[in-house]
This record gives structure tokens, sequence and C-alpha cells, in this order.
């Protein structure tokens, strides 16, 4: 057996962090009568990243996921990201948008981010 080990790329996803601020109607009508609640996106960080599944769950009709992403950054850089973060990645078989829930830096140039993901 013959591995191409040139042709694995170490991160082959596109990830994305953001927050979304939601802010209510100004007269105070929640039911959405003659005014709206607007949200707002803020891109906190875009990055190359590789996905993994750490584990799953199933529970009342609901779907529960947990994934580890890794990405790179420079050894003591200061990241945007907080806990409670969104972030989301399209390219990933399944589509992923979760919350952070876990973030770890390592001395070697990297970054892995716990991100929990649930469907109902």
């Amino acid at each position: 057996m013959y591995f191409n080990r040139q042709a694995i790329t170490q991160y082959p996803f596109r990830g994305t962090f953001f927050t979304v601020i939601t802010t209510k109607p100004d007269d105070g009508d929640l039911l959405g009568g003659d005014s709206l609640e607007t949200s707002e996106e803020t891109v906190l960080l875009e990055t190359e990243c590789d996905i993994q599944k750490a584990a799953k769950m199933f529970s009342n009709g609901t779907i529960m996921a947990d994934y580890k992403v890794f990405f790179p950054c420079e050894v003591g850089a200061e990241l945007p990201i907080r806990f409670n973060s969104n972030f989301r990645c399209l390219d990933y078989a399944i589509p992923i948008q979760g919350r952070v829930v876990g973030l770890e830096y390592s001395q070697l140039g990297g970054c892995m981010v716990d991100i929990k993901m649930s469907e109902v």
C-alpha cells in the first residue's frame, strides 16, 4: 500500500468564529407586530481549520455532538474567541454550527477549540 503524504493538507476546512447581537424593538412589542427585532453578526476570526468529532448523544429527541476544531495560531497570540462564541463551518461533511465550550493553546503553534452543537 502506498500513501501520498503530499496530497493531505493539514487544515482542509474554512471555519468562522462569530457573535450575534440581537436588538429588541424599541416599542417593546416582542410578538412581531409592526416592528421586528434585528440581528447583527460580528465575525471574530476566519481561519483554516481541521475538525474531528469528539462525541455524540441522543436524548429526548435532541441530537447533540461535540467537535474539536484545530487551527494554527502564533505562540502567545491573544485570540478574539471567547466562551459561548459561535462557530460555523460549511465545508465539513455535515455543516457545523455550534458554540465554543472550551479553548486550549499549544506551545507548538496551534489552538484547539471544543464546539458543542445541538439539533432538535
